[in-house]
């Protein structure tokens, strides 16, 4: 059963707008390994939309944008960028998720178990569950984005829940 789109306004006072912010830019260095919140970071950077709502976010649970890494919840901080991202499907405006798919690919080339995890299980399968809640195809709605390992991660979760 779908729930109303409405279910995708942010819960959250909207202090900082899309233009408010400067996203940063990445450099992916290869000799270190990408860690969660690194990949957080990364993901955050991608859009001004998307990083607009995620320092609301972060405001909203931590009353700042730079709270101590003991007090974060990185699977929530990763769930609540799904909100953004159904939204932007649902609304057709899907044309940074090329660059965000890219960088989660990247992510995933370049990462430590604990980021892998976060990724399949904080993220993919929070977006899925949230395409099944806003009739969005879960299985294939994101392929045009997904590349190859990105790909395996998404269906391994499909196939997880799917009793395979």
């Amino acid at each position: 059963m779908a729930i109303s789109d409405n279910e995708l306004k942010p819960y959250y006072d909207q202090v900082y707008k899309p233009d408010d912010v400067s996203l940063i830019e990445i450099d992916f260095d290869s000799t270190q390994q990408i860690d969660p919140y690194r990949c957080i970071e990364i993901l955050a950077n991608t859009e001004q939309g998307l990083k607009a709502d995620y320092l609301n976010y972060m405001i909203s649970e931590h009353g700042t944008v730079h709270p101590k890494k003991e007090d974060r919840l990185t699977y929530m901080e990763v769930a609540n960028f799904c909100y953004y991202i159904v939204w932007s499907f649902k609304n057709q405006k899907t044309e940074w998720f090329d660059k965000l798919f890219h960088r989660i690919e990247e992510i995933l080339n370049n990462c430590d178990k604990e980021t892998k995890d976060l990724l399949t299980v904080g993220f993919f399968e929070d977006l899925q569950g949230r395409c099944m809640d806003h009739d969005i195809d879960h299985y294939h709605g994101f392929d045009r984005w997904l590349r190859r390992k990105s790909k395996i991660q998404w269906d391994a979760v499909n196939n997880f829940w799917d009793g395979k």
